[in-house]
């Protein structure tokens, strides 16, 4: 596990959180608002105290976009966008990370009996794209592929 995925998973067991988190409880915890938002290309951005994201989204992604930027929040100082492509890249990775881990519950998932991707996506309310199968979590499937990331293709 990075820093970013360890930091996801102590943040969800610190909060006792089970199934489909509520990201904007979490988001008030570090006293961040989140609302919808106008975007005709992003999906979120965060403005001082506020979580901006897109309202073209399902609630599904709402919930994903909303830990991305959580975890933007938590690891990351300053303007990413500022920072060099590869700078960037690497805090856009951490950030998904780090929703993964906040949002999805290997554990749990197993738990729970779970043996394909759609139902661990149910489960949770993330993206389809967004659970990164691993083979002990769905044998039956392969682990992620390039463009299996909802946010950037990679």
């Amino acid at each position: 596990m990075n820093r970013a995925q360890r930091r996801g998973a102590a943040l969800r067991r610190e909060l006792g959180l089970r199934g489909q988190v509520d990201v904007e409880a979490v988001a008030a915890g570090f006293g961040l608002g989140v609302r919808p938002w106008h975007f005709d290309v992003q999906t979120e951005m965060t403005m001082g105290g506020e979580i901006l994201i897109a309202e073209r989204l399902s609630p599904e992604e709402r919930r994903w976009e909303t830990a991305h930027a959580i975890g933007h929040r938590l690891l990351h100082r300053g303007n990413h966008l500022e920072q060099p492509k590869h700078v960037r890249q690497r805090h856009e990775r951490e950030a998904d990370d780090f929703a993964h881990e906040l949002l999805i519950d290997a554990e749990e998932a197993l738990a729970e009996g779970f043996v394909h991707s759609w139902e661990i996506a149910e489960h949770f309310g993330v993206p389809g794209k967004a659970v990164r199968v691993q083979a002990r979590l769905v044998p039956d499937e392969p682990a992620s592929q390039p463009g299996d990331c909802p946010r950037r293709g990679y």
